[in-house]
C-alpha cells in the first residue's frame, strides 16, 4: 500500500463522509449545535477507523496510515468536542480492530486523543492564525506525537526510525487533504449561498414567490396524505403607496424589513413566510386549524398595528395590514390562493385593518 494510494482512499472517504454530513445537516435532529459537533465527531471519527485498514507498513513495528486527518478534520468542522469525540472512537477501533487492548494499543490511543485535544484546542482559538496556519501547527503537532509514539513504544530514536522517511510525504499529504477540506467547504458553501439567493428575497430575507410554489407543494402533500389541515394566509399592507409618496422608497424597504421581522417572531417553527410581491406576505400554516390560523392571524395584525417604525433619523410611521385566510380541507387545493386573495380583498373592502377567514 503507498502513500499515493492511502491518499486515494482518504479522498473518497472525504468526499463520501462530506455528503453524508451535509444531509444530516438538513435534518431536524440536528438543528442544535453540539448535536452537530456530536455529528461531525461521529462521522469523521468511522472515517478514521475505516482508514486504517489501508495502512502503510513500516519495519516491524506496525503500520501507519491517515487516521490522524481526520481528527484534524473534525477539529475544524467541530471544534473541540467532535475532535475529542473522533479520536476516542479511533483510539477504541484501533485497540478492538488491529490487535487488542495492548500496551501498544494503549499507548497509541493516549496520543491518539492528545492529538485530538490539542487539534480541537487550535481550531477553536483564534490566536493560531487561519485556516492554513491551523492546519500547520496541526500537523506539526501531529508529526511530533508520531515521533513521540514510535519513542515510547518501540524506542526509536530519529536516526535509526523509518518515521523519518515518512514525515515529508505525510506532511505533503496533510497539505493536500487541507486543501480538498477547504475547497469542498468553499464550493459547499457557494453553493448554499446561490441556492438561498434563489429563493430568499433579498429584502426582507423571506421566502420567495418561487420557495413559496415549492413549499405550498410540499405542504399540501403532507396535508393530504396526512389528513392534516393546511391554512394560507395572505398579507398586504394599507396605504403603502402613500408610505412610498410621503417619506420615500427607502421608507417603505425600511417598512417591508419591519414587518418581515415582525413575521418570523410571531409564526411557528414549522410556518413557511414569503414575500408574495411587492407589499404583499404570504405564510403556510401547515396542521393549523381555521381558528388557529385565525388567532395568528389576529395576533399577527394586532401586533403591527402598535408598531412605530422608524423611517429615517427624526420620523416614525404606523402601518396596518389586512389578512386574508383559507384552510384545507374547507377549501380544495386548486382553490385554496384563490380564496385567500378574495378574502383579502373583502379585508380591503370592509375598511382595513382586518382579517376575513374564508367561508364557502
Amino acid at each position: 500500500m503507498t502513500i499515493i494510494t492511502i491518499l486515494s482512499v482518504t479522498f473518497t472517504l472525504f468526499f463520501f463522509s462530506k455528503q453524508l454530513v451535509n444531509a444530516l445537516l438538513h435534518m431536524d435532529l440536528l438543528r442544535f449545535d453540539v448535536r452537530k459537533r456530536l455529528m461531525f465527531g461521529v462521522v469523521y471519527g468511522v472515517c478514521g477507523i475505516l482508514i486504517m485498514f489501508f495502512g502503510v507498513p513500516v519495519s516491524d513495528h506496525g503500520i501507519i496510515d491517515f487516521r490522524y486527518f481526520f481528527i484534524i478534520i473534525a477539529a475544524y468542522y467541530g471544534g473541540l468536542h467532535a475532535s475529542i469525540l473522533a479520536s476516542v472512537l479511533i483510539a477504541g477501533g484501533r485497540a478492538l480492530l488491529f490487535g487488542g487492548l495492548n500496551e501498544a494499543a494503549i499507548t497509541a490511543g493516549a496520543f491518539i486523543l492528545l492529538l485530538g485535544v490539542l487539534s480541537g484546542i487550535i481550531f477553536a482559538y483564534k490566536r493560531f492564525g487561519g485556516y492554513w496556519a491551523k492546519w500547520m501547527v496541526s500537523l506539526l503537532v501531529l508529526m511530533a506525537l508520531l515521533y513521540g509514539n514510535s519513542w515510547f513504544t518501540y524506542g526509536l530514536v530519529w536516526s535509526s526510525s523509518r518515521y523519518k522517511f515518512l514525515f515529508p510525504p505525510m506532511l505533503a499529504s496533510g497539505l493536500i487533504v487541507a486543501y480538498c477540506v477547504r475547497y469542498l467547504t468553499q464550493r459547499d458553501e457557494l453553493f448554499q449561498q446561490k441556492d438561498q439567493e434563489a429563493t430568499t428575497d433579498f429584502l426582507t430575507q423571506l421566502a420567495n414567490v418561487r420557495a413559496f410554489d415549492a413549499a405550498f407543494n410540499r405542504l399540501f402533500i403532507q396535508a393530504e396524505s396526512g389528513k392534516e389541515p393546511l391554512a394560507l394566509l395572505f398579507l398586504d399592507i394599507d396605504y403603502f403607496k402613500k408610505i412610498n409618496d410621503t417619506y420615500g422608497h427607502p421608507a417603505g424597504d425600511a417598512v417591508l424589513r419591519e414587518l418581515a421581522a415582525i413575521v418570523r417572531r410571531t409564526v411557528r417553527a414549522e410556518d413557511v413566510a414569503s414575500r408574495y410581491g411587492g407589499e404583499e406576505f404570504s405564510i403556510l400554516l401547515p396542521n393549523c386549524s381555521p381558528s388557529g390560523a385565525y388567532a395568528l392571524a389576529e395576533n399577527l395584525r394586532s401586533k403591527i398595528e402598535n408598531c412605530q417604525i422608524a423611517v429615517n433619523d427624526k420620523q416614525t410611521v404606523g402601518v396596518t395590514v389586512s389578512i386574508g385566510i383559507a384552510c384545507y380541507p374547507e377549501v380544495e387545493q386548486e382553490f385554496l390562493i384563490d380564496y385567500a386573495d378574495q378574502a383579502l380583498y373583502q379585508a380591503k373592502l370592509s375598511g382595513r385593518n382586518k382579517t376575513i377567514l374564508w367561508r364557502s
